[in-house]
């Protein structure tokens, strides 16, 4: 068998999210699960395999994102 020799990054994943749940605070969207640990080493320990659905997340585009909080941080109301 063939030893695996790097680590799937989970929180550089855009399929991780972190969850409310104390006994469950980490999940992976894309095979649709909770766990107390990273779901990679799930994924690895369950089938043998380094997880297939490893998608990185985008970059925050830096002039966007300053964009979207200087267009949040007033606010219209009409009457």
């Amino acid at each position: 068998m063939k030893k695996i020799d790097y680590q799937i990054d989970c929180y550089a994943c855009q399929h991780f999210e972190i969850t409310w749940q104390a006994t469950h605070p980490r999940a992976c969207n894309a095979y649709g699960f909770k766990t107390r640990s990273l779901p990679s080493q799930v994924v690895l320990a369950t089938s043998g395999q380094p997880c297939l659905k490893f998608s990185p997340k985008r970059p925050l585009d830096t002039e966007t994102a300053a964009t979207q909080a200087s267009s949040s941080s007033s606010i219209n109301i009409k009457v």
